[in-house]
């Protein structure tokens, strides 16, 4: 249950910080696509060192997996970013991209 409840204020931060950056006009998306964008958010910050883990389990480099699945939490929203945001986000994501 207490892991649960964890998973539920996981989901309610991600919704939050959607919430923010569409209220901040850097992120255009419908209220109806929130509440899944904020799920998958979360289910890839929970699961990715998991994932990373059967897909590499004897190259394990624990700086590259935390790294590599903030990208991918963040990837998650791109699509919705302003053109400014965008760019940002484009612009920091190249060094994960290369590595």
């Amino acid at each position: 249950m207490h892991f649960k409840r964890l998973l539920e204020r996981k989901v309610e931060v991600a919704t939050a910080l959607c919430e923010g950056l569409i209220a901040s006009g850097e992120m255009k998306a419908a209220k109806v696509d929130i509440p899944a964008l904020a799920t998958n958010m979360v289910v890839v910050a929970t699961y990715w060192l998991s994932y990373d883990y059967v897909r590499n389990p004897r190259h394990q480099q624990p700086e590259v997996t935390l790294a590599s699945g903030a990208y991918q939490v963040v990837a998650l929203a791109a699509p919705f970013l302003a053109p400014r945001a965008r760019a940002l986000f484009d612009r920091l994501a190249s060094a994960y991209v290369a590595s």
